[in-house]
């Protein structure tokens, strides 16, 4: 998209459709690098995920790269008329560019409810996260109840006392109104 002033905003694509490269009219730019999902069904891969982001502010300090490392499984249940309910386990570890990680521990808080994968714990280190110091730890628990796609899910979200090593905290309980994995409503 060219602006009023002859600067543009440019997009990159692979030959999946997925964007590899945003260019800045500011001539930064943002490229993201894709690996096949390591969560499989049917000996086929889910999807491709984001390997890398590389965040290059023209500002003569070069590109800052952060990467994901991805783990987890799908298990499935028959659930009869020949439909399965799936549910994901795994964890997402994003180092930055200074080499500490990110690790987010992911499941589905409700077994069966579609597309409900959410954090249920994250945990900050400095370095990485198998050999560098926790920092800080958030936890979260859910509980729910699901019908038909069609139905309204309900999560309690409950988040456990997040504690910093320099400093406590607890957070609120609160609910959330979910439908098809999108939030309508937080109390």
């Amino acid at each position: 998209m060219v602006l009023s002033d002859g600067t543009a905003w440019t997009l990159s694509y692979d030959n999946y459709g997925d964007i590899t490269r945003l260019g800045f009219p500011t001539g930064g730019s943002i490229t993201y690098g894709y690996t096949h999902a390591p969560v499989t069904f049917d000996s086929q891969s889910a999807s491709m995920w984001v390997s890398s982001r590389s965040v290059d502010a023209n500002d003569g300090t070069g590109p800052h790269t952060w990467n994901y490392h991805y783990s987890g499984q799908i298990t499935s249940t028959p659930i009869g008329n020949g439909q399965l309910q799936l549910d994901y386990s795994g964890t997402a570890i994003v180092t930055s560019p200074d080499g500490n990680d990110i690790k987010h521990t992911i499941a589905n808080p409700v077994p069966g409810a579609y597309a409900a994968i959410h954090d249920t714990q994250v945990q900050y280190y400095q370095g990485s996260s198998t050999a560098g110091t926790l920092l800080k730890t958030a936890s979260t628990q859910y509980a729910g109840t699901i019908g038909s796609l069609e139905q309204l899910i309900r999560f309690q979200h409950r988040p456990s006392a997040s504690y910093n090593h320099s400093a406590g905290r607890t957070d609120q309980p609160h609910s959330e109104y979910v439908r098809f994995g999108k939030q309508l409503h937080r109390a």
